[in-house]
């Protein structure tokens, strides 16, 4: 349920989700989740094209690893703003380092992305810090992530900042990878149930 009410949110508009969810009869009910579940197979394929797209770049980053200093911060005109969180996700789960995904914004020379960090970056102080060098940067958030919008002319140099100061906080890290995970499972629970289970929350 959950992917299909934040699609209707990241896509179109949430009270899609609410209506489905207040809905009175089952005919509506009905109709209403159709329309959520059609909203997040768009959602799906918009993100596959993405994470492709973001890939293409990681891969052309890492032919020169210390252009972008310790930080990926990714853009695509034709990337859909409510789509870029989860881009950022990925990215950040793939390179163990915080990354940045932006898309155009409804209004004409702004940007809007969301960044995803990692422990040991506090991702919001960290872009209240370099701010006041990037012109027009709005932001907020927490340690791990943050939203954000600035004017399209100050990408180049909110890039380099960014990557910049991630770089230097990165050098009191340890730069090995980590994988965080839920547990162990059980022989018993290798079994279709799960994986369809799994397949689902998609």
């Amino acid at each position: 349920i959950a992917p299909r009410l934040n699609a209707a949110g990241r896509l179109q508009d949430m009270s899609h989700g609410i209506d489905c969810l207040l809905a009175q009869d089952p005919g509506s009910a009905r109709r209403l989740a159709a329309r959520l579940d059609a909203l997040n197979e768009e959602r799906k394929q918009l993100q596959s094209r993405m994470l492709a797209d973001a890939g293409s770049q990681l891969d052309a980053l890492e032919i020169d690893p210390g252009a972008a200093g310790g930080a990926r911060c990714l853009f695509d005109p034709g990337w859909h703003e409510g789509v870029v969180g989860l881009v950022a996700g990925r990215v950040c789960e793939r390179t163990g380092l915080p990354a940045i995904a932006l898309a155009k914004s409804g209004t004409a020379g702004i940007l809007k992305g969301s960044v995803r960090s990692i422990d040991g970056i506090h991702v919001r102080d960290l872009l209240e810090r370099i701010a006041p060098e990037v012109p027009g940067l709005l932001f907020g958030g927490h340690a791990m992530a943050a939203g954000l919008r600035m004017p399209e002319e100050s990408l180049e140099g909110f890039r380099a900042l960014f990557g910049a100061e991630v770089e230097r906080q990165l050098g009191g890290l340890s730069r090995d990878d980590v994988l965080w995970t839920d547990g162990p499972l059980a022989p018993e629970d290798l079994r279709p149930e799960l994986a369809e289970q799994l397949q689902f929350l998609m």
